[in-house]
């Protein structure tokens, strides 16, 4: 009994994993924020918010700044979105190796995950909404007449995605 104690208390080396993915989705907040804020002042006066520090949206020049406005507005969706897939994996991690058996009769509801497998199914749905908000985006920049059709590997690898999602939970007849 003592050496199932000892191996029960190397759960929370999970914390590791816990710490920097609630640090890393704070930072894609971050990121997110700055991305909002730079779509709002150069859709406003023109030009980038932190011009010269690494934010600068690298777009073809011709497009109007309506446009360039909105590929950062769905680059900071991109990134809450991201920071979110963090979020969850933070909680969920920290609900299945190291909270308290006593502790889990809380009330919120939004980050309890039963196991595994519900943690991976979350993941897998944010990161899909993902892929979505990226294909966005390479429509905003090339434009819908002028997209090769290469890029329709994203949208049939997305469906392909979520296809498999549906089939791994569909419950038998």
């Amino acid at each position: 009994m003592v050496r199932m104690a000892g191996l029960a208390s190397f759960r929370y080396l999970s914390l590791i994993a816990v710490s920097f993915t609630f640090l890393g989705s704070t930072l894609m907040f971050l990121i997110g924020a700055v991305r909002t804020v730079n779509a709002g002042v150069y859709f406003f006066t023109g030009s980038g918010f932190l011009q010269g520090l690494g934010f600068e949206s690298h777009l073809p020049s011709n497009l109007a700044r309506d446009t360039v406005a909105t590929i950062n507005l769905i680059g900071a969706v991109d990134a809450f979105l991201f920071g979110l897939v963090m979020l969850i994996f933070s909680f969920g991690v920290f609900g299945l190796f190291v909270k308290s058996e006593r502790a889990a009769d809380d009330n919120s509801t939004v980050f309890r995950v039963k196991d595994i497998a519900d943690l991976k199914t979350s993941l897998a749905q944010v990161i899909i909404i993902i892929l979505f908000v990226q294909f966005l985006e390479l429509v905003q920049i090339a434009g819908y007449g002028n997209m090769p059709v290469e890029s329709l590997v994203i949208p049939i690898g997305i469906v392909c995605l979520g296809l498999g999602l549906y089939l791994m939970h569909r419950r038998p007849s």
